[in-house]
């Protein structure tokens, strides 16, 4: 059989993600968006070696099964074959590395001026050297532009799939909270659902105390979120916001601030491993 014929059958992860506003962009806006996507997708190494180098296991999974990268247009496609699907740690564990990937993604594009939207699904696929098909690409693709905010969520499927697979375990030592965020997520159709939600916030947190040498600040958890809030409101900003996506920058707003409570803040401070600081209030 032709090399170009062969049709591979996987279980795994898919992310779909567009960038806002860019379909409307000018020729030189349109440049800058490639230029912007090229760096990304030299992101994925980045994001994923600090925990790809710290175990075996997973740098050797990595080597011998990367993620499939792929763009057209606005939109960003990554395939992350599954192997283990019976295995609920190794489930737990991709979705944690593509949390990582996927959040240096959007911090970078918070950066640069490029809001990133999308959905994670889990499921079936088909692929060969230039199609990919099947449920879970469906099912991404079904959501990914449905969330009215910038930032990424797991689908209905993805959610249910996540929980039922939880039961206590820890992911690298850490709860899959530390990655994934519980929330009522509000839709362009003015309705909401609750689903989990990439934890952009943490690392665009950590980024911004590292970067403006307020990481030693411990003493002062009160001043360091008016700091984080202050911070994000000025990177967007700088961003023009067309008429009628107002909402859209309220959302995420909405969300940072959900997620930046005093707790949050104290392990970030002092190093800790991250959990929900919404834990004890959930039902």
């Amino acid at each position: 059989m032709n090399k170009r014929d062969n049709i591979n059958s996987e279980f795994g992860i898919v992310v779909l993600m567009d960038a806002l506003g860019v379909k409307n962009n000018s020729v030189e806006e349109a440049k800058k968006f490639i230029s912007f996507i090229k760096n990304t997708l030299g992101l994925p190494n980045v994001a994923l070696s600090s925990i790809v180098i710290s175990c075996e296991e997973l740098k050797e999974y990595y080597e011998e099964n990367p993620p499939i990268i792929r763009t057209f247009g606005d939109t960003i496609l990554i395939a992350w074959e599954i192997l283990g699907k019976e295995n609920p740690n190794q489930i737990l564990k991709l979705l944690s590395v593509i949390s990582h990937l996927i959040n240096g993604m959007i911090v970078n594009g918070i950066h640069k001026g490029f809001l990133l939207r999308g959905a994670i699904s889990v499921g079936d696929f088909l692929h060969d050297e230039n199609t990919l098909i099947g449920p879970a690409i469906t099912d991404s693709a079904e959501w990914f532009e449905e969330a009215d905010w910038f930032g990424c969520i797991t689908t209905p499927s993805c959610t249910l799939k996540i929980n039922s697979v939880i039961n206590g375990m820890s992911v690298f030592g850490m709860p899959i909270s530390h990655d994934y965020i519980d929330y009522e997520v509000p839709l362009k159709s003015g309705k909401t659902i609750r689903v989990l939600s990439t934890n952009w916030p943490a690392l665009f947190s950590q980024v911004t105390l590292i970067t403006n040498s307020k990481s030693n600040d411990a003493g002062n958890i009160e001043n360091v979120e008016v700091f984080l809030r202050a911070s994000i409101r000025y990177h967007l900003s700088c961003l023009r916001i067309p008429k009628g996506t107002e909402s859209k920058y309220k959302h995420s707003l909405d969300f940072f601030d959900y997620s930046i409570q005093s707790d949050f803040i104290k392990m970030i401070l002092s190093g800790q491993p991250l959990t929900d600081p919404h834990e004890n209030n959930k039902a």
